[in-house]
């Protein structure tokens, strides 16, 4: 064997090394440069999670003044398909059908009630915004992300309605609304 076929590494000189470490340096040197140039431009924005919602809050009205004394008892199941790609609420007291919409007046006293019959956690709501949650409106909420209404379960909630508007009742749970489970709900 020649001492050729024998050193299959392939070595470099001092020189080679020296500037391949030197343009690394430089390199680091000019990535931290923009950095600490740009970085009071790049931490100014405020994250689209922080950003306020874009419908006002409603007002606060003094309950006293706007009691009608009726009661609406709703009660709805969760309802999922087979390939769980489509969710929705099914009524089984009080208006009828899939994502019923739901009609009230401004004082009325509204009881709803969830079963949750089928395989995934759920949650109910009355927000603003059907795309954003976090937009409970009424103390409405029925559960949470982090506390849902699990398979097999029921829970319920009584609230009175404040301010007129087309709101939405949908599931809290992070992408159930958009894959169905809304409806309307109008406070006349």
């Amino acid at each position: 064997m020649t001492t050729e076929e024998e050193n299959l590494i392939n070595r470099t000189t001092r020189n080679r090394m020296s500037k391949g470490l030197a343009i690394i340096i430089v390199l680091i040197v000019i990535g931290a440069g923009i950095h600490f140039a740009f970085s009071s431009e790049w931490n100014s924005y405020i994250p689209a999670s922080r950003l306020p919602s874009t419908s006002p809050p409603p007002k606060p009205v003094d309950d006293s003044e706007i009691l009608t004394g009726v009661t609406h008892d709703i009660e709805l199941r969760f309802v999922e398909s087979a390939d769980f790609m489509t969710l929705g609420f099914d009524a089984i007291k009080g208006e009828e059908g899939a994502n019923p919409d739901i009609e009230v007046k401004v004082g009325d006293e509204v009881e709803v009630k969830v079963i949750n019959d089928g395989n995934l956690p759920h949650a109910f709501g009355v927000v603003s915004d059907p795309d954003d949650p976090s937009s409970i409106l009424f103390d409405s909420a029925i559960g949470s992300v982090t506390n849902p209404v699990l398979r097999g379960t029921e829970d319920m909630v009584k609230f009175t309605t404040k301010e007129k508007g087309e709101y939405y009742y949908i599931c809290t749970v992070p992408g159930h609304a958009t894959q169905g489970m809304k409806g309307k709900f109008i406070v006349e």
